[in-house]
């Protein structure tokens, strides 16, 4: 049987996590971020598949050869998580493992789906000696001068600015942000992030969507009507200015076939970290 995993008890799935696994799941078992996990032991998990909270895939933690586990995986994405996603209106499974080993399970598990399998790439601040002369100074320059053009400005995301009845898409904003965190409270006491603002209009939101320890993934969105001005560097350049000055990790997690968002990374001076793959297949 596979059981689902009430949150308060999300703390028994630690010892299954992979230091180098992707973030989103450590951060929905730190109980930061919100999210499902369905276990074979409610007592003592041996393996386990975690859903986010965003509804934007799953992934597989613990022992990847365990038997039984595997055996009940396929009817258990049939009968229930099929049916709930169906109710959700979303047509793919995506799925990843937390650790390589399980690349090869899925493969054989999922075979006969008619699976398709993405790369997924990992971007980090490089390490303090190998970034440039001009890198580095220009973490230092004041928020002002990171190249925003009027009528632009970039602006600290905080519940003042989300607050603001002058704001034009405040709450367009604040639903972006709730996608990943169960309440803006709780994102204001974890996370943090950035938005280039034009009179008052958030033009580019860049925030924190997930946290586990010191390391927050970055995600980011402009608007369609502001793009091709570059706003998303800007934003995303404070950001990881800010976890630099505060011993934070920035992460940056993007499709392979991403070209523009591969090429933000790079610009920022970030480094690629690892690849992992992530398994497709309708339901």
């Amino acid at each position: 049987m596979i059981y689902e995993l009430e949150p308060k008890y999300f703390k028994r799935c630690d010892r299954l996590l992979y230091d180098k696994g992707p973030l989103e799941i450590r951060a929905i078992i730190e109980g930061n971020n919100p999210g499902r996990v369905f276990v074979d032991d409610l007592n003592s998990p041996r393996s386990a598949l975690v859903w986010q909270g965003n509804l934007d895939g799953f992934g597989l933690i613990g022992d990847p050869h365990h038997t039984v586990f595997n055996r009940e995986l396929n009817d258990f994405i049939d009968n229930q998580i099929a049916r709930e996603v169906r109710k959700l209106r979303l047509a793919w499974f995506e799925g990843f493992g937390h650790h390589p080993a399980w690349d090869g399970t899925m493969a054989a598990l999922f075979a006969h789906r008619g699976v398709e399998v993405c790369k997924q790439n990992v971007y980090v601040p490089q390490p303090e000696q190998s970034r440039t002369i001009g890198e580095a100074a220009l973490e230092k320059l004041p928020l002002e001068e990171l190249f925003v053009k009027e009528p632009y400005r970039l602006v600290k995301l905080s519940p003042e600015l989300l607050a603001s009845t002058e704001l034009i898409n405040g709450s367009l904003v604040i639903s972006n942000i709730l996608q990943n965190w169960s309440t803006l409270e709780h994102f204001f006491k974890l996370g943090m992030g950035y938005c280039v603002l034009r009179q008052n209009e958030i033009a580019t939101l860049c925030y924190s969507g997930f946290v586990a320890g010191k390391t927050h993934s970055i995600n980011i969105e402009t608007a369609e009507a502001h793009r091709g001005n570059k706003l998303a560097q800007i934003a995303a350049r404070a950001f990881v200015r800010q976890c630099l000055e505060e011993d934070k990790i920035a992460y940056w997690d993007c499709s392979d076939d991403n070209h523009p968002s591969n090429a933000v990374a790079l610009k920022m001076g970030l480094t690629l970290k690892c690849r992992y793959n992530v398994f497709c297949f309708r339901f």
